[in-house]
């Protein structure tokens, strides 16, 4: 079973909110360095109304930044989600990633990720190509408790699950 590393969290409430960005090209060791010195930074400085935000991130398989607000403190306000947002698209833009791709679906295929489509995906069960025990990693998750338990998930208990006609 793969799993992830939840350590940059451990402390945090399970209603904490989080974000995930995922680009479908992998990170390499060099890209990986600067989006942890460019976040770590950030993470520093981010606040909400001149409250520092406790917050944290985790870099995952090399497409994946998961950013969680730790619930008990302060809260995320709409010019502190601009202001991440604007930090993602950035890192984005230096080193040529698309972290907002929201229609490419990560699958676990064998013990490597690949990237596809609704209809692909639902092609793959009608085929049996894929099946319900096939891994997703569930990027609609918002909360970091559903995140530690439930991110990577068989297609059978993910939100594709009833758009499939696979038992």
């Amino acid at each position: 079973m793969v799993t992830q590393d939840t350590s940059p969290f451990d402390t945090f409430s399970p209603q904490s909110r989080v974000w995930i960005f995922q680009t479908t090209q992998a990170l390499s060791a060099e890209e990986v360095q600067t989006i942890q010195l460019q976040l770590t930074t950030f993470m520093k400085e981010w606040t909400a109304h001149q409250m520092q935000l406790t917050a944290s991130f985790g870099i995952y398989f090399q497409h994946f930044l998961v950013i969680s607000i730790d619930q008990k403190g302060n809260h995320a306000t709409g010019c502190s989600l601009d202001a991440l947002h604007q930090k993602i698209a950035s890192l984005g833009e230096t080193l040529g990633k698309d972290f907002f791709d929201r229609l490419s679906i990560p699958v676990w295929k064998g013990d490597q990720i690949s990237f596809q489509s609704k209809k692909s995906i639902l092609q793959g069960l009608a085929s049996g190509e894929l099946t319900p025990d096939t891994r997703i990693l569930d990027q609609t998750i918002q909360v970091l408790g559903e995140w530690k338990d439930r991110w990577i998930t068989p297609i059978s208990r993910s939100w594709i699950k009833p758009l499939s006609t696979v038992n």
